[in-house]
């Protein structure tokens, strides 16, 4: 069942949780949030944003309207939006083909868009089992949905899912006999026989005494947004998010909350960010309901245990074709200044410091510095294309500051000596449109030049 305001007001006791989150435990930093405008909120209950790989189309759900299949009364409804050139949103429609009487919910959407993860069972005999069904398009209308193999036992109506865009990952919200508390956080996966697991619980650094709900994984599967009760917070629910440290699912960061301006002392949940960076979620700060608000991520740093590799692991040098980490004189190009070396520097996704497996190139540099001669080195920074390309260009000039710095580490200070720029997801090396190419993207390539 997905929740509403009004199965959520039993907690009106949560907003008397402490305000005094610590400034420095706010990781992710976003744009005021702003409440999307009446082609997409009405005066009744909107919840669940979920927007398409290409942000071009926005599903939610929507609560005790009239223009749903159980008119006020009854049930919840998908309902959909189209995006304007101008960014603005057509008005909403109700997405009548796969909306029944029962409660009705967008739980994933494949990376192409073409597949639809839905709420439950639309069996004509066996209505409101508790599972997911899944709908494809087909010649531009959604055929008829049909059950997913995946079984859950909750003990409680109250249950929820989150279908990650690969369709290899589902997180579900359930109370059963290993929750702590209330709802819990459950994971299932694809196994290679392509059948899936039973869900796995995610342990008690995400799960706590309270109510975790409304899970939503990224893109590459390190980190896990979910709204919870049991963890420190602003008010009533508040939006966390968690790192998760390595291969399996039981090992996660501490979960950090989003903070201000996200979270409020009212409720704030279901949290999606889309391919473009732009982030989506439900709260009633406003008013009695639930509306949708939308901001954008400008930085994130999840913070873990370790750092966490999202994509493939970075390619050895040699493995690159067409690259050359080289520390030798080259022709003279005009005056006195000559090129003295080249050098590619990886970088983790989403991170800006300096992996270990690069140290050794990055020495090499400042052994150079370090000769007597008069050495020049200009450090520019590279990302990949995910995210928006003022957080990209953000990014691309923390990775040349965290060269810079390095190479600075000892005396003497030769900080004139290092020039840095940062060119964001512009002029990548590789395609973009493969893990591969985009491990390549984030990097900061170097050019030690010295005068003769």
């Amino acid at each position: 069942m997905v929740r509403s305001i009004f199965r959520i007001k039993i907690h009106w006791s949560m907003f008397f949780f402490s305000l005094s989150v610590a400034a420095n435990a706010q990781d992710h930093v976003f744009d005021q949030p702003v409440r999307l405008d009446s082609n997409v909120n009405s005066d009744i209950e909107e919840i669940r944003p979920l927007p398409s790989a290409d942000g071009n189309r926005l599903y939610f759900t929507r609560v005790f309207h009239d223009g749903n299949k159980g008119k006020e009364t009854g049930g919840q409804d998908i309902w959909f939006c189209e995006r304007r050139e101008s960014g603005e949103w057509h008005v909403a429609q109700n997405l009548s083909l796969l909306n029944n009487a029962d409660n009705n919910a967008v739980v994933g959407i494949n990376r192409a868009g073409n597949r639809l993860y839905l709420l439950n069972s639309y069996s004509a005999h066996a209505r409101r089992i508790r599972g997911l069904s899944y709908a494809d398009l087909e010649d531009g209308a959604w055929k008829a949905p049909e059950e997913l193999a995946i079984k859950i036992y909750p003990s409680s109506d109250h249950y929820d899912f989150y279908v990650h865009q690969e369709e290899n990952v589902v997180v579900i919200s359930m109370m059963d006999e290993q929750s702590l508390g209330m709802e819990d956080l459950y994971v299932a996966y694809r196994k290679n026989d392509q059948s899936w697991s039973d869900p796995v619980h995610l342990g008690p650094v995400i799960n706590s005494k309270g109510t975790e709900i409304a899970p939503f994984l990224s893109q590459d599967q390190k980190t896990l947004y979910f709204a919870s009760d049991g963890h420190e917070g602003l008010g009533d629910m508040d939006i966390f998010a968690s790192a998760r440290i390595d291969s399996s699912w039981t090992n996660w960061g501490e979960p950090v909350n989003l903070g201000k301006p996200v979270n409020s002392t009212s409720f704030d949940a279901y949290f999606h960010i889309g391919g473009d960076g732009n982030a989506f979620f439900a709260s009633n700060r406003d008013g009695k309901f639930n509306d949708i608000y939308s901001t954008s991520l400008l930085e994130m740093t999840v913070e873990s245990d370790s750092v966490v590799t999202a994509e493939a692991q970075l390619p050895n040098e040699e493995d690159i074709p067409g690259k050359e980490t080289v520390l030798k004189d080259e022709a003279t190009r005009g005056g006195t200044i000559i090129v003295a070396g080249k050098i590619t520097i990886y970088f983790d996704f989403d991170r800006h410091e300096i992996r270990a497996d690069q140290l050794e190139r990055l020495d090499s540099a400042k052994a150079l510095l370090r000769t007597g001669k008069t050495i020049f080195v200009e450090a520019t920074g590279y990302t990949d294309a995910v995210g928006t390309e003022v957080y990209n260009q953000a990014l691309s000039l923390k990775r040349a500051e965290a060269v810079k710095t390095y190479l600075l580490s000892s005396k003497p200070p030769i900080s004139k000596q290092v020039k840095i720029s940062g060119k964001g997801e512009a002029e990548p090396a590789y395609s973009n449109d493969s893990k591969y190419g985009r491990s390549l993207n984030r990097r900061v390539e170097l050019v030690i030049k010295r005068e003769n």
